[in-house]
């Protein structure tokens, strides 16, 4: 199980723990948290204790220099690294910091000898980012609030299940 990095995946991630082991014998799940380095102040490591404390195998992978680093092709041409780009909305548009996810997810599914196949991602709130993003995926109607990191072509074509 993924966990994206916030409160909204932790409780997701919680959630389906206590659906899919309660009373069983969670050795087989491995939850893997992600984090990005772009979290509130000690949100990372409140994940990480509260899941922890849940029962949760979970790996940890810091990743905050990737993402610090990470860019993007938006329209045809390649940005600034997301630790040059200012603008809030601009690092949105980015990007970066869902196909980085996506990717650092796929290296460590990889060094788990694990497979998509078997990989669920605990995302707690897509539908109502994707809205607010103003995204096709969840309406026609809406005019967009801010862009989500997690409304790229990349996050959302991944091959593994959306819980």
């Amino acid at each position: 199980m993924l966990v994206s990095g916030g409160v909204d995946s932790a409780v997701c991630a919680a959630l389906l723990h206590k659906a899919l082991f309660q009373g069983d014998d969670s050795s087989r799940e491995q939850a893997i948290h992600i984090d990005n380095g772009f979290l509130r102040k000690e949100e990372s490591e409140q994940v990480v204790t509260s899941l922890h404390q849940l029962g949760l195998n979970l790996r940890v992978v810091k990743a905050s220099l990737t993402f610090y680093d990470a860019s993007a092709n938006v329209h045809g041409h390649h940005t600034l690294s997301l630790c040059r780009t200012v603008n809030p909305e601009e690092k949105r548009r980015i990007i970066a910091i869902g196909d980085t996810f996506v990717k650092v997810a796929d290296r460590t599914a990889n060094d788990l000898n694990l497979t998509w196949d078997n990989l669920f991602l605990g995302q707690g709130t897509l539908r109502l980012d994707l809205i607010e993003s103003a995204s096709h995926r969840a309406t026609s109607r809406a005019d967009a609030i801010k862009t989500h990191h997690n409304d790229s072509e990349m996050f959302v074509s991944c091959a593994f299940t959306a819980v």
